[in-house]
């Protein structure tokens, strides 16, 4: 697979999310869950719960701009923006250990 490990990692643990909520995805999960096995299991359980607690943040959201309360909404963007700092900061961790390039983001 020509992906970094940081890549890997984070596609690994949304997939498993997505399989976790019932969504068709079995057998591409396997195909990322034979790369992560080298990948340290604490790593994965860091990025699994930032991007679990993102997936939840969205699914809130979707709802709340829905009864279009925007005051909530800004509310809830704000914490999804530090959850993404907090996810690409352990995307880094693993990049750190594994690979050679880093993600970079910046708000």
């Amino acid at each position: 697979m020509e992906m970094s490990n940081w890549e890997i990692a984070d596609k690994y643990t949304i997939l498993k999310i997505k399989l976790e909520k019932g969504l068709d995805c079995e057998e591409q999960f396997r195909l990322f869950e034979k790369e992560i096995e080298h990948i340290d299991k604490d790593l994965l359980k860091d990025l699994y719960e930032i991007n679990l607690e993102m997936w939840l943040h969205e699914e809130v959201l979707t709802m709340v701009i829905a009864s279009e309360d925007y005051h909530r909404v800004g509310l809830l963007y704000a914490s999804l923006r530090d959850l993404t700092n907090q996810r690409t900061a352990a995307k880094n961790r693993i990049a750190e250990k594994y690979d050679k390039f880093r993600e970079l983001k910046k708000y």
